[in-house]
């Protein structure tokens, strides 16, 4: 059973692997058309122009109109496959294979991180943390410890109550101070 949650969060790893390599080829193959020109436009969006300038600065250094117009439409479709990559239900998938390899015991874990398979979970992890816009946090696995929410138990308190009841007896009593007439 183990050996199957094992082989199972290994081939939704390499799923994702192979996802998250297809968006960076689609996006390395949409910068490439246009030559740069998408390169820079994406990099002036980040950081803060707006889309009027960076086109009157594009128009001015002679790119065709149209050009720029598909220039933004590459980037907006590269960003948006990018955020399509990162939906609800990728989250998800995540949190569940974090929580299943969570349950594995210690020895299973310690098998694990030492795989290849665990480096290409970090690696899509740590893209999934970059690529998160204020949405619930992915981390990586870890053995959850189970801490008891129950208060002491009665044993424990009369314990303390006979400790108590024991030291009752030693106590030193101070003898009372007699003043001396003379």
């Amino acid at each position: 059973m183990l050996e199957i949650l094992i082989q199972i969060c290994s081939l939704i790893i390499i799923f994702i692997v192979f996802y998250v390599f297809f968006l960076e080829y689609k996006k390395k193959h949409l910068q490439k058309q246009g030559d740069e020109l998408p390169k820079f436009v994406e990099e002036s969006i980040k950081e803060g122009f707006s889309k009027d300038s960076i086109i009157k600065v594009l128009e001015e250094d002679g790119h065709d109109k149209k050009e720029v117009e598909e220039a933004f439409r590459n980037v907006k479709e590269s960003n948006k496959a990018e955020h399509d990559f990162m939906d609800e239900d990728f989250r998800r998938v995540l949190l569940v294979v974090d929580e299943l390899l969570g349950k594995l015991p210690e020895e299973e874990i310690a098998r694990f991180v030492e795989t290849p398979e665990f480096e290409l979970y970090k690696r899509v992890l740590e893209k999934a943390k970059q690529k998160k816009h204020g949405q619930e946090k992915v981390s990586a696995p870890q053995k959850q410890v189970k801490r008891s929410s129950k208060k002491p138990t009665k044993k424990l308190n009369k314990a303390k109550a006979v400790k108590k009841a024991k030291n009752v007896g030693k106590t030193k009593m101070r003898k009372p101070k007699v003043k001396s007439r003379k």
